[in-house]
Formats: C-alpha cells, sequence, structure tokens
C-alpha cells in the first residue's frame, strides 16, 4: 500500500515537473532572443553615445529597456510555473492560480504597450540598424504575448 502511494506521488512530481519543463525551455527561448536584443541595442546606445547622435542614443537606450523587461517579465514567469508545478494540492492550486493569472494579465498588458511605444521609437529613428532590431524585438514581443495568452494551468495536480 505504501509503495503505491508513493509511486502515485512520484508520478505526480514527474508529470508536474514534465509541464513545467516543457513550459520552461519556451521560455528560455524568449529570454535568449530579450537577451540578444539586450546587447545588440546597448551596443547601438554605446556607439551613438561615443558619436553624440543622443536621439538614437534615447531610441536604442528605450528599446534596451523594453527588452529588458521582457527578460524580466519572462524570467518571473519561469518562476511562477515552477512554483506552481511544485503546489501538489488541488486546494493550494486553486488559491494560487488567480494570483498567477493576474500576474500574466499584467505581462500581456504591458508587453501591449512595449510594442506600441516601439512603433513610437521606430518612427523616430533614422538608423536602418535601429529600425531592424526594433522591428524583431517587436515581433517576439508579440510572440512572447500570444505564449503568454496561450497558457492554460492544469487545474489538478498532474495535469
Amino acid at each position: 500500500m505504501l509503495q503505491k502511494s508513493l509511486i502515485s506521488i512520484i508520478i505526480i512530481i514527474l508529470s508536474s515537473y514534465s509541464v513545467y519543463s516543457n513550459e520552461a525551455i519556451k521560455i528560455r527561448e524568449f529570454k535568449d532572443r530579450f537577451a540578444n536584443h539586450q546587447k545588440e541595442l546597448i551596443r547601438f546606445a554605446e556607439y551613438y553615445n561615443n558619436i553624440h547622435d543622443f536621439n538614437e542614443f534615447e531610441v536604442s537606450s528605450n528599446m534596451f529597456e523594453l527588452a529588458k523587461s521582457a527578460w524580466t517579465y519572462a524570467d518571473i514567469f519561469t518562476t511562477l510555473i515552477k512554483i506552481y508545478s511544485l503546489v501538489s494540492i488541488d486546494r493550494d492550486r486553486n488559491a494560487i492560480r488567480p494570483i498567477i493569472q493576474s500576474d500574466v494579465k499584467f505581462y500581456i498588458e504591458s508587453l501591449d504597450e512595449s510594442i506600441g511605444y516601439i512603433n513610437k521609437l521606430i518612427t523616430r529613428t533614422h538608423s536602418h540598424e535601429i529600425e531592424v532590431c526594433g522591428t524583431h524585438l517587436q515581433e517576439d514581443l508579440r510572440r512572447f504575448q500570444q505564449y503568454l495568452q496561450s497558457i492554460k494551468l492544469p487545474i489538478k495536480a498532474g495535469n
């Protein structure tokens, strides 16, 4: 009897970890993309600061901050999913699910604002490179936003 209970608990833990693991891999891809955008945009900001083109410096710096925020949202979301996957009591999952859903809604709305702000920044830049980088960042923000909108938290542990 104890062995069956132990096996059931292990199966629940492994299934929860599998859900977390699959989501963590997807989120890691977004984090990597946002980190790459940050590297590229900080390089532009440093270049334009050195040549005293403060418009391009400001545009690339602001885009950098948006990429940094998106990376942070992805990082926090990874933690939320991990916590959720480790909670094995359905009553506790039901208690934390609305909190996570509220946070995800906030991230989705913030990403929407970032996407709109990038449009404004793109119209201000005279640099083709910053425009292209901003467009790619905007596309990745949209993909991340769509991904967050598609997340369905399992109601029962192990689902």
